[in-house]
């Protein structure tokens, strides 16, 4: 792969949230804005998850997957081993394993090309479709 196709993030918060529905309406509301790429919503659950699909161009192009997902309760700490585990973590934010430790809820954020998002990378998926004479 020449570049990741997926981008995972998370905000850890102190207590718990209900705004979720207003983060991704004003986010795709301030992209459309700013852009004119507009997004729509074809799964959502009330406080809990938001799928966002669109912002590409006429052509198709630029397409984009976001998924904002409310959690609430604490995490399992081995979830962020991996970005815990970084240099540059450890030194931008020595205390960042006690804030993951007592984060109260998060909401995660992934950005993916596509309607079909991640599962591009799913090898058994990808024959299916070239199964399927598509490329």
């Amino acid at each position: 792969m020449k570049h990741p196709n997926r981008i995972q993030s998370v905000v850890l918060l102190d207590e718990p949230f209900d705004g979720l529905d207003d983060i991704a309406r004003n986010f795709a509301r301030v992209i459309e804005m700013k852009t004119g790429a507009a997004f729509v919503v074809p799964d959502h659950r009330p406080g809990m998850f938001s799928r966002l699909f669109g912002g590409g161009q006429a052509d198709g192009s630029g397409e984009l997957m976001l998924t904002f997902e409310y959690l609430n309760g604490p995490g399992a700490l081995d979830v962020y081993e991996g970005a815990l585990g970084s240099a540059i973590t450890g030194i931008l934010c020595p205390t960042m394993r006690q804030r993951v430790a007592r984060a109260h809820s998060r909401i995660l954020l992934e950005v993916s090309p596509g309607v079909l998002g991640t599962l591009a990378e799913d090898p058994k998926f990808t024959a299916t479709l070239s199964d399927q004479g598509v490329d």
